[in-house]
């Protein structure tokens, strides 16, 4: 196993990229409703169009030409989830954090069931047969959009700063990852790029420009000495 030392100078720039978004970390916590999605509404579009070039730099580091059908495979598992995500997102903020469910809910003395899956015609038919639910433990209260709740009560949120290990196995989970931690759960965020697909930062950067730019985001690089630098920090 190789060991590799972080420079001076590479902690530097990590450094320098936590400090800018654990200072924005409160101002996020206090991003209207609106402005969230206006920020989901420009990566969207964003993204839409830095999607081929995401799909070609993916085909060409696994040998697969881009023109093929297997081409398809990346765009998949890549832009079309990653912006689908972001489409849900949106539905759900313009819905105070707790979109319209996929049914009614089954109250039970062991726990109410509520499902969740699917929720429209197209979910039906790319997921034939399939159903998901939520089950809660007896005398649970549903927790889902809690803090968008707490917002329109007025209540003050406090902020909070998130390190996400970007996966390098599929391009769409470290851009989901992202909009989870920062749209469902209200944390600033830093995003390291794994090695292994470290090539798809500069589309995301693109992608998720108004965020990293208001500082509420930042995108690094490096391999497991950043990760064990970044996840030391106490900030």
């Amino acid at each position: 196993m190789v060991t590799t030392v972080a420079s001076p100078a590479s902690r530097e720039v990590w450094s320098a990229a936590l400090e800018r978004v654990a200072k924005r970390k409160d101002a996020w916590a206090e991003v209207p409703v609106e402005r969230r999605v206006r920020y989901l509404r420009s990566a969207l579009e964003r993204m839409l169009r830095v999607a081929p070039a995401w799909v070609e730099d993916a085909c060409r580091k696994r040998g697969i030409d881009p023109r093929s059908a297997l081409a398809g495979e990346e765009w998949v598992a890549g832009p079309a989830v990653t912006l689908r995500g972001i489409r849900l997102m949106m539905h759900a903020l313009q819905h105070g954090g707790s979109p319209p469910l996929a049914g009614e809910v089954v109250e039970r003395a062991r726990g109410h069931r509520v499902p969740v899956f699917p929720t429209g015609f197209a979910d039906r038919v790319l997921y034939l047969g399939m159903r998901a639910e939520v089950r809660l433990r007896p005398g649970a209260a549903a927790t889902q959009g809690a803090i968008y709740r707490a917002k329109a009560r007025g209540e003050r949120t406090e902020g909070a700063t998130t390190l996400v290990l970007g996966a390098g196995n599929i391009s769409s989970i470290a851009p989901l990852d992202v909009v989870t931690k920062m749209f469902a759960e209200d944390h600033a965020v830093v995003l390291k790029m794994n090695p292994v697909n470290d090539y798809l930062g500069p589309h995301l950067e693109e992608s998720f420009r108004d965020l990293i730019e208001d500082g509420f985001l930042a995108v690094v690089y490096g391999g497991a000495d950043a990760g064990e630098y970044l996840c030391a920090d106490p900030r």
